[in-house]
């Protein structure tokens, strides 16, 4: 009986020997976890997951994982900034909306403010001014003229989602013939084969994407842009990323006093008049 109640006994003081030595063990481990949680940093070898639609030259690539493109170089220096790094996908704008919605991202690359997107974004910033403008082929409409937007009516307007939300809004109020199209590109070709009259979208893409368009030479771009609008990084609220809108903005407000934001946006100066 002595016997027993002895081995009990060592068992007994082992365990809190034991017990003892691990709550020294895991104090510290949780107190370090807890400091880097606070600080932002246990994320910091895990990139932040971003999507955007097609935007040659600022995104390049196909859909998928996208990896070159001024876009793409600016956000992740931000994100460098905080001591982060992103991952960058490029899907259609609608499934974009869609992962956002489903809280599958931390955000979008470059997005304007979007009253719908209000309740799902926190937006950086403003990173640089982009303009929507109307393409057209001299061929089928030499005198083209625009004079607001009741003055598209007649015309079958080519729109990429997402790129150009405003003309959108107004388009759908004034029951204009949209026809949607997956990118500028196909809206291009679109234009060139006369299946539509008017094309109407960003313009640095329009203006890129024309270089690899045969009948390019017959369109023409209307000389004042319909709208202009601030693209900012979008945050999804539902992200740890959200954690860093402040270190994001820090670090965009640096860029700008240092120099180092305006190279990567120097082909999307405006070269015609404000709308």
């Amino acid at each position: 009986m002595l016997q027993t109640l002895t081995g009990v006994q060592f068992l007994s003081s082992d365990f809190f020997m034991i017990f003892s030595f691990f709550r020294r063990l895991l104090l510290p481990i949780a107190l370090l976890t807890t400091f880097c949680l606070g600080q932002g940093n246990l994320r910091a070898d895990i990139p932040y997951i971003l999507a955007t639609d097609p935007m040659p030259p600022l995104v390049e690539g196909s859909y998928g994982p996208a990896s070159q493109g001024p876009a793409i170089d600016l956000v992740s220096e931000v994100f460098s900034r905080t001591g982060n790094s992103i991952q960058v996908l490029i899907h259609p704008w609608n499934r974009v909306l869609r992962m956002l919605d489903f809280g599958r991202l931390d955000g979008i690359l470059l997005v304007q403010h979007q009253d719908e997107l209000n309740d799902l974004l926190l937006y950086s910033l403003p990173v640089f001014t982009s303009h929507t403008i109307i393409c057209y082929d001299t061929r089928k409409h030499p005198n083209f003229e625009y004079k607001g937007i009741e003055s598209l009516k007649g015309y079958t307007l080519g729109l990429i989602p997402g790129h150009s939300p405003g003309i959108e809004k107004k388009a759908d109020s004034h029951q204009l013939d949209i026809e949607n199209l997956p990118s500028i590109e196909a809206g291009l070709r679109t234009l060139g084969a006369g299946r539509i009259d008017l094309l109407i979208g960003k313009e640095i893409s329009i203006s890129e994407q024309m270089k690899d368009i045969p009948q390019s030479h017959f369109f023409s771009i209307w000389p004042v842009p319909l709208e202009s609008w601030d693209m900012h990084i979008g945050i999804a609220k539902n992200s740890p990323a959200s954690a860093l809108i402040g270190d994001i903005n820090r670090a965009i407000e640096e860029m700008k006093a240092d120099g180092t934001l305006e190279p990567y946006f120097t082909i999307t100066q405006p070269v015609r008049g404000e709308p």
